[in-house]
């Protein structure tokens, strides 16, 4: 409820914020699966401005808006600390206020940087079919501290990395249409490389890959291939 009388609208947080929250207690268990942060009303409960251990949610002014900004963002999907200063300061928050409510959310779980570099690498990063060079580029462009980056391919070896290589390059050499093999080589290694594989790697896959074909100089149609046809990205 907000001091003019009105009811403060409901936020649902992403699923994997929305999980933190819950081990975290900062949240209940609301209809359909859903989760309101605490502060907020349901059907059969009293507002509370109470946090676990005593602590007070924020208050009025640019705090409160703060939270309102931040926990709107976490909604719609995931974001590291820096994407959520960035966004309350673009918002019109001072610095020092977003600041600390990124501290808030991330002492509370549910700005959570480890995770975000986690459900990156497993999901994401996985469909794109990107390199360990490629998520690493990804994580610290969204401004996931070095640390965290590391520890979400820690578990991620380099034969790993060949093997997503092998299977994205055969995956793209049938859209290679009708270029020779010169070509053929020239376009799939850029490929990978722009994905962020490691040299040796796109060396070692691109060799492989065209040497299926039992033609010196073949071109490489097959199923979606052919003279003319749309190259993805």
């Amino acid at each position: 409820m907000t001091e003019e009388g009105h009811l403060a609208p409901v936020v649902y947080l992403h699923a994997s914020a929305r999980r933190a929250a819950r081990q975290a207690g900062l949240v209940r268990a609301g209809q359909a699966g859903r989760s309101a942060p605490i502060g907020q009303a349901g059907p059969n409960d009293q507002a509370s401005e109470k946090l676990p251990g005593g602590r007070t949610a924020p208050g009025t002014g640019d705090d409160a808006e703060a939270a309102r900004l931040a926990l709107q963002q976490l909604a719609r999907h995931d974001a590291s600390r820096r994407e959520l200063a960035d966004m309350l300061r673009r918002r019109g928050i001072g610095g020092q206020v977003a600041e600390q409510e990124v501290a808030r959310l991330a002492a509370e779980g549910l700005a959570d940087d480890g995770r975000l570099a986690r459900n990156l690498v497993e999901t994401r990063f996985a469909r794109k079919g990107l390199g360990l060079a490629g998520m690493r580029r990804e994580l610290g462009r969204r401004g996931i501290a070095d640390d965290d980056i590391d520890a979400a391919l820690a578990g991620l070896s380099d034969e790993d990395d060949r093997g997503r290589a092998l299977e994205v390059a055969r995956a793209r050499a049938t859209h290679l249409g009708q270029a020779d093999r010169r070509s053929a080589r020239r376009r799939l290694g850029a490929y990978l490389a722009r994905r962020g594989y490691s040299g040796l790697v796109v060396e070692s896959v691109v060799r492989e890959v065209l040497s299926d074909s039992d033609r010196d100089d073949a071109t490489f149609g097959g199923e979606g291939g052919g003279a003319g046809a749309p190259e993805p990205a």
